[in-house]
């Protein structure tokens, strides 16, 4: 059975940070396909201005979202703030979405905020946007608060190159 995706990632993280993950489903899902989808202010859209509230993403998702337009059933497969959008739009929109994946949902309901954002992280987040532009020193830092990827150097070097989220539009996810 063919399934359609949409895949959402989370906090200042675009599509192109799903990495090697895409080609891993892609090979056990041959049949299936994926619309990956940025959020506003983030990866091609970063130089949107982000929303304040997961409603609204939903809502703009939901519009920019070429599975919705041709009425299509859609899965999707979300992580951190990605999978507070998709419980929304499942709660919104139930008649949208068939199965949703959560990963690490940073939903207010399964865990305090300091739960979520762990405080021994805030000095680095506080690192990470007083630089201000994307570079791989920064990404490797961001990997190092997210990630058990063995490889993070490499994955820094690749994602080094990506959209940058703004100073602003991190700030207004969060």
């Amino acid at each position: 059975m063919k399934r359609s995706w949409i895949f959402l990632r989370g906090l200042g993280r675009n599509s192109d940070h799903w990495g090697p993950f895409l080609d891993v489903f892609k090979k056990h899902f041959p049949q299936d396909e994926i619309e990956l989808l940025d959020l506003r202010g983030n990866g091609l859209l970063a130089h949107s201005p982000s929303y304040l509230d997961i409603k609204n993403n939903v809502r703009d998702l939901r519009s920019r979202s070429r599975f919705i337009k041709e009425g299509r059933e859609i899965n999707i497969l979300s992580i951190s703030m990605g999978a507070m959008i998709a419980v929304e739009w499942a709660r919104e929109y139930g008649d949208d979405v068939d199965e949703l994946v959560l990963i690490n949902t940073s939903e207010r309901g399964t865990s305090k905020f300091w739960q979520r954002l762990q405080p021994l992280t805030y000095p680095r987040l506080a690192k990470i946007l007083a630089q201000g532009k994307t570079s791989a020193e920064t990404e490797l830092e961001i990997l190092k608060i997210t990630s058990r990827l063995a490889d993070k150097q490499k994955w820094s070097q690749a994602f080094k190159d990506s959209p940058s989220t703004t100073r602003t539009n991190f700030i207004k996810q969060i």
